[in-house]
């Protein structure tokens, strides 16, 4: 018999769980001398005992609660996959989760979540905002299905679709625009003051190590991590900022705001759509990441998100 096969697992769990034969094997319909045996038959496999016997039943050892915390998601995992691949034709159902950075989140989850269940109705979609840090370890930990996030790498843990390369551009008031052109110099933001999001922010982080390699002194008069707080701080002309054009297009349209695409060097971030390794996508997941792809590539075009979408086949 094979180590550990997913029928001795499902045996072993309603044994646990159930916390006496007798009564596993009622529930699974086998005879308790038979279900005795697997049982036992693990124990030899593993070398270890995994239940102690009492008059009353039976409770875990120390390696049978460490089987069993693993065994539940394995099996909770196999009954999904099993489900999915029946109604692999069929309509998408269930809930996903995603996880978005907030800049992103500004531009691309209303219509999302509009468009999407337009097309998915049968499926709940939960959108969880957060920066770039917490959703690769909420990816990580489970908590999310699909996430959207910045420069993640391909890990053992983790897959990675690029999906855009942003642009990134000097947001200034729009009556008090920085020079006379769309472009502006890198170098040009020594005399400017900033608003930037805190340490460890990723766009933070690169925008510092662009100023170290180009040996250029920014100068960052105020720190703040909330993106509605640092354009009205903007807009009210306490500082400039940094930022894709997607999450200001509005202001921008509106000639509240202006923007200034940064040169020499220009600045760019890679956006991508990452899943688990260790969590199966079900049909609604990858319903949701086709549907992202859609979007993101819908506000490229549009001319609302400046940057290079997959689709434009910059990202090979």
């Amino acid at each position: 018999m094979d180590l550990l096969n997913t029928k001795q697992l499902h045996y072993f769990v309603q044994i646990a769980e159930l916390g006496s034969l007798s009564k596993a094997s009622a529930v699974l319909g086998i005879a308790q001398p038979a279900l005795s045996r697997h049982i036992k038959t693990m124990e030899l496999e593993l070398g270890t005992p995994l239940f102690y016997r009492t008059g009353r039943g039976v409770t875990l050892t120390e390696t049978g609660k460490e089987l069993l915390a693993r065994s539940i998601p394995i099996l909770g995992q196999l009954r999904r996959l099993r489900t999915d691949l029946m109604i692999m034709g069929d309509e998408p159902t269930g809930s996903v989760v995603l996880g978005v950075p907030p800049t992103v989140c500004l531009v691309l989850v209303t219509s999302l979540i509009t468009h999407f269940r337009q097309n998915f109705p049968k499926v709940t979609l939960d959108v969880i905002e957060g920066f770039s840090g917490h959703i690769h370890e909420w990816l990580s930990n489970g908590r999310l299905d699909v996430a959207v996030l910045y420069d993640a790498p391909r890990t053992r843990n983790l897959l990675a679709d690029r999906i855009l390369v942003e642009d990134l551009f000097l947001v200034c008031p729009a009556n008090m625009p920085i020079g006379s052109d769309e472009v502006i110099s890198f170098t040009e933001l020594e005399k400017i003051p900033l608003i930037l999001p805190r340490r460890p922010h990723g766009l933070r982080l690169l925008i510092e190590s662009v100023a170290t390699k180009q040996n250029v002194d920014i100068r960052i008069d105020y720190e703040m991590d909330a993106l509605p707080v640092i354009k009205n701080m903007v807009e009210d002309g306490n500082a400039c900022t940094i930022l894709p054009s997607a999450p200001v297009y509005r202001e921008v349209a509106d000639g509240r705001l202006a923007l200034r695409k940064l040169d020499t060097p220009s600045i760019t971030r890679t956006l991508v759509l990452a899943t688990s390794t260790q969590k199966p996508l079900s049909l609604a997941a990858r319903s949701l990441i086709s549907q992202i792809k859609k979007e993101v590539s819908d506000l490229v075009n549009s001319g609302k998100w400046s940057g290079a979408s997959k689709s434009d086949q910059i990202l090979r």
